[in-house]
């Protein structure tokens, strides 16, 4: 089983307008509210690719029974727990002329949520893949995600790790089957600017050294590179169309690569569906099928790069 889990949910309001007033009446021309989580995308991302997974979440209040209606509703395989106190956070997102966001502070979060958490991964075996994606809630102490990881440890189930930062140095120890920065991320995890193929390829190996069994590094629409843990290393074209949204292509790229790696047990197929996924999330303006990414994979091209 796959078990995608989401510490930091929120309920996303999308405003579109044309020009945003400071300090005057804005008048919108649509808006949109949506079930916003990295787990939670990866687990929606996975149901259209006909691989089932559990979506795990804390939430909270009204706002929390609505984001799980709305999982629901697309299909996917709930557990969230609800907290006793407090209301899951609301992104306030607009799009006009540039792009404004309000992000919520959410519930309080504490170590005693671990146990809960726990017993919903009791079942996890070696065969399990474990999804944890996302940041830390902002008043959830720091150590939260190593405590879980310490905690499933023992049952030795496969781990997946879509997060940045100290976040992300303080789980490589874990051994993770993948991590996804982009390349943004991996250039501010060393405190540099990332200069070409070349570059990613070796900060990509410093994170192997450092405990990260598989590194894919997306590069928006130059692609993306993955670092195998054989030593084989990939770049991947995007398929072309017209980007519309890029929220959730990261996240969908996480579940292709899931999806393809299960299905041919194989990073290479993995790596392939993964670029699929992204890149039909980025240009559809409507939900994603997997019909259509199917059409999207036949556009993919993986070659392999041949290292000095």
């Amino acid at each position: 089983m796959i078990y995608t889990i989401t510490l930091n949910p929120a309920l996303d309001y999308f405003i579109h307008a044309d020009k945003l007033v400071v300090g005057g009446i804005n008048c919108n021309k649509g808006e949109e509210l949506r079930a916003g989580g990295k787990g939670i995308n990866v687990s929606a991302m996975l149901h259209t690719l006909g691989t089932e997974s559990t979506a795990i979440a804390l939430v909270a209040g009204e706002t929390g029974k609505i984001i799980e209606q709305a999982v629901k509703a697309l299909g996917v395989k709930t557990d969230f727990i609800h907290l006793d106190s407090g209301h899951t956070r609301i992104n306030v997102k607009i799009t006009a002329t540039e792009s404004t966001a309000f992000n919520g502070r959410g519930p309080v979060i504490d170590e005693r949520i671990i146990p809960t958490i726990m017993e919903r991964l009791d079942p996890l075996g070696s065969d399990d893949l474990v999804v944890i994606a996302g940041s830390l809630p902002s008043t959830a102490p720091t150590s939260l995600y190593v405590d879980l990881l310490h905690s499933i440890k023992r049952s030795k189930p496969s781990v997946i790790i879509d997060t940045a930062g100290n976040l992300l140095a303080d789980l490589l120890p874990f051994r993770p089957l993948l991590i996804k920065p982009n390349s943004d991320e991996l250039g501010a995890y060393f405190g540099t600017h990332m200069q070409g193929t070349e570059d990613i390829i070796h900060h990509a190996g410093v994170l192997q050294r450092e405990g990260a069994r598989n590194v894919l590094v997306s590069r928006g629409s130059e692609g993306s590179i993955l670092m195998a843990e054989d030593g084989r290393v990939f770049k991947g074209n995007s398929p072309g169309g017209t980007v519309v949204n890029t929220v959730g292509c990261g996240d969908s790229m996480v579940a292709g690569f899931i999806a393809g790696y299960l299905r041919h047990c194989d990073v290479a197929e993995g790596y392939r569906l993964s670029i699929a996924a992204s890149s039909a999330k980025a240009v559809c303006t409507t939900a994603v099928t997997a019909e259509f990414v199917k059409e999207m994979e036949k556009k993919v091209t993986v070659t392999e790069v041949n290292r000095c």
